[in-house]
């Protein structure tokens, strides 16, 4: 005799597992975007923006004139202006932070030609989603930008 080959799974049981994941997945994935990636989504922006301030400084010093981000906490946007504020001094295109991101702090961040911040320019910017918080700081003798987790 020979012995049986009942290893496997039959058509009915795959259907059924198959229909049982989606089921969890449907449960689960709502509320792990909700989470996850808010903070996620959160520490991106955060990570753009310093990158942002340290183009600026490094543009500030290159070409020795003043350069200047604009926060716009209402349009959730900032721009990046060289000399200083006004739409002829626009140097890139206004970019945005992602839908859901609240922004607060201080609106203008300066730098000089020697890659310091300037004395009156903002020094600190917060962005939140979803109870994750990242503050973004410059320091002012240095012109150097950090962000850490709230």
């Amino acid at each position: 005799m020979r012995p049986s080959q009942d290893r496997g799974f039959t058509l009915i049981e795959v259907i059924l597992g198959v229909a049982l994941i989606g089921i969890l997945m449907m449960v689960v994935l709502p509320r792990f975007d909700q989470g996850v990636l808010s903070k996620y989504t959160v520490k991106t922006q955060a990570h753009r923006f310093v990158s942002d301030l340290n183009l600026v400084r490094f543009m500030a010093i290159s070409e020795h004139l003043n350069y200047l981000i604009q926060v716009d906490s209402t349009t959730h946007t900032y721009a990046i202006y060289k000399g200083s504020l006004g739409a002829e001094n626009l140097v890139l295109p206004t970019r945005s932070f992602a839908p859901g991101i609240t922004v607060t702090g201080d609106t203008v961040f300066t730098f000089l030609p020697t890659g310091d911040a300037d004395p009156g320019s903002g020094t600190t910017l917060t962005l939140a989603k979803g109870g994750y918080s990242w503050k973004v700081t410059v320091v002012l003798a240095t012109g150097r930008s950090a962000m850490t987790q709230l």
